[in-house]
């Protein structure tokens, strides 16, 4: 359980300084839980993930723009992360 609650507040820590960092920003960065369509008897142990999902803002722009603008937040996400206090 207590991992669970670590996970919640990362991904609360990461939106936060995300949408701070990217307030009028090329790319949209949302969380949700997604429940694993895994048998039981495979793992016990996994019933679910968190789903960090960066999607580019102006459908419109050319493919390799959104592809700079994901690249570029998926540094940034990933430095945020590594800055959280370890568990």
């Amino acid at each position: 359980m207590y991992q669970i609650m670590i996970l919640k507040n990362l991904s609360r820590t990461l939106l936060s300084r995300f949408n701070n960092l990217y307030s009028f920003s090329p790319v949209i960065a949302t969380a949700h839980k997604l429940y694993a369509p895994i048998a039981p008897e495979e793992n016990e142990e996994i019933d679910f993930v968190y789903v960090i999902q960066l999607i580019p803002f102006d459908q419109g722009d050319s493919p390799d723009k959104k592809r700079r603008d994901i690249d570029k937040a998926i540094l940034d996400a990933s430095a945020i992360i590594k800055e959280y206090p370890p568990a």
